[in-house]
């Protein structure tokens, strides 16, 4: 098992980077022209960023995002997806 403290010390440069890219990006979004609110993927932006911060312990953040960005089961999808039967 991993020392939660030593994870912490080798990642939080590289945590603090992306939430600063992260951060950038949607400053960019705010600064343009035209409305996104209500836009699907801000919304999926959004959810995500509502997982990063829940501080539960037994959540599994990279799944729950995951599952966010992930399309429901298609039982259907060999079709949908025009691929033969093998």
């Amino acid at each position: 098992m991993f020392d939660a403290n030593e994870v912490l010390a080798r990642e939080q440069l590289k945590i603090r980077a992306k939430l600063i890219e992260i951060a950038a990006i949607l400053d960019r979004i705010d600064r343009a022209n035209g409305e996104v609110d209500h836009d699907p993927r801000m919304l999926e932006i959004r959810k995500s960023l509502e997982v990063l911060s829940s501080f539960k312990s037994d959540i599994n953040r990279a799944a729950e995002i995951q599952m966010i960005y992930s399309r429901d089961f298609d039982v259907e999808w060999k079709t949908n997806f025009k691929l033969s039967e093998s």
